[in-house]
């Protein structure tokens, strides 16, 4: 499956992608791309990979419409180098992509920074007491997102 994945991921690269990038910019499509294929590294453990498809992501985001991406690579990133024990690296990632989402006001991106740094503090510092907090933040933060993202009838 994660062939057919890297096959589709390639073949969309070429043809959508990077193929057709103009001063130095890569199109949205193949970031979309590079961003779910981070997901997939990360998902599945695989965090030397998810941290070079992350650096890929944010050399090829341009400023001024594509901040998105570079918000979600560092979290991957973050929470990547926080599992390869290059924590003080991955908590900066982690704070960085916090303060760039809470100026794109992501409720989700936050949510999942809030779940990094629950991670880091519990299994780095160990300190359970501010890991509850920032679950209990994240918490709070899917319970308003799902209030407010309803499906139209």
């Amino acid at each position: 499956m994660m062939r057919l994945f890297c096959l589709l991921s390639v073949c969309y690269l070429w043809f959508c992608g990077f193929g057709g990038k103009q001063e130095g910019k890569v199109s949205d499509s193949a970031l979309y791309v590079l961003k779910d294929k981070a997901y997939g590294h990360i998902s599945k453990g695989e965090y030397q990979e998810t941290e070079r498809v992350c650096q890929e992501i944010l050399q090829n985001t341009v400023w001024g419409g594509q901040e998105w991406f570079y918000t979600y690579a560092l979290i991957y990133q973050g929470q990547a180098r926080i599992m390869l024990g290059k924590t003080q690296e991955g908590l900066q990632d982690l704070l960085g992509a916090k303060r760039l989402a809470e100026i794109q006001h992501n409720d989700s991106a936050l949510c999942s920074v809030y779940n990094g740094l629950g991670l880091y503090e519990q299994n780095v510092t160990c300190d359970y007491y501010r890991s509850l907090n920032y679950y209990r933040e994240r918490y709070g933060m899917n319970r308003t997102t799902s209030l407010t993202i309803r499906p139209i009838n």
